[in-house]
């Protein structure tokens, strides 16, 4: 009985370790925490700086657009 109360116990305290462990990296990861709206040099569309396309100075809203470019 009591080697099973001591294998619980060592369980918790892994399962709080991994967790925080977890929580660390976590908070690591590189976040755009902006909203900025960004107009699109092709066909002025506002697209958020998460979803844009940006190369050589120049924003676009989809993958079309960029290779419409020219």
């Amino acid at each position: 009985m009591s080697r099973f109360l001591l294998i619980g116990i060592v369980l918790l305290i892994l399962y709080f370790f991994v967790r925080k462990w977890i929580k660390k990296h976590e908070n690591q990861m590189p976040q755009i925490d902006s909203d900025e709206m960004f107009e699109c040099d092709v066909c002025g569309t506002y697209v958020s700086e998460r979803e844009m396309i940006a190369a050589h100075g120049k924003h676009y809203c989809s993958q079309e657009c960029f290779k419409a470019r020219q």
